[in-house]
């Protein structure tokens, strides 16, 4: 168990990392997915800099248990926007089936952040 843990801890904190530069290198694809009512570029930035700041948390022994619940609140953050994109007429990113897929993952994904922050496993020495 404690490998599925290390695993999916190095999995979620390069994902993070990749998201966030991604968010600098490719903001269109982002900035479809943030509501008029929020300002998208401000959004945009904030979004990536939270993303390579708790993927590279997540790296660090010391910070490793605050990065995975960073983690799953960020996740919780980007639900209503994954919500909001579901009842769209048009989604922003693909189909309405694809919406859906995206909300479920966040799900599962807040849910395994959480997970990891929970585990009882000191799986990494210092």
């Amino acid at each position: 168990m404690r490998y599925v843990l290390l695993v999916l801890n190095v999995l979620f904190a390069l994902f993070l990392i990749q998201a966030g530069v991604n968010h600098a290198i490719h903001p269109d694809i982002y900035l479809k997915l943030i509501p008029s009512f929020i300002d998208p570029h401000m959004a945009n930035i904030t979004a990536y800099l939270a993303e390579v700041i708790i993927g590279v948390m997540m790296w660090m022994p010391n910070t490793r248990k605050m990065g995975q619940l960073l983690f799953a609140g960020l996740m919780i953050s980007f639900l209503p926007l994954h919500i909001w994109d579901m009842f769209r007429v048009v989604p922003a990113l693909g189909s309405p089936i694809a919406a859906v897929v995206r909300v479920v993952i966040q799900l599962l994904v807040i849910y395994l952040g959480f997970s990891l922050y929970h585990s009882r496993f000191n799986w990494i020495k210092r």
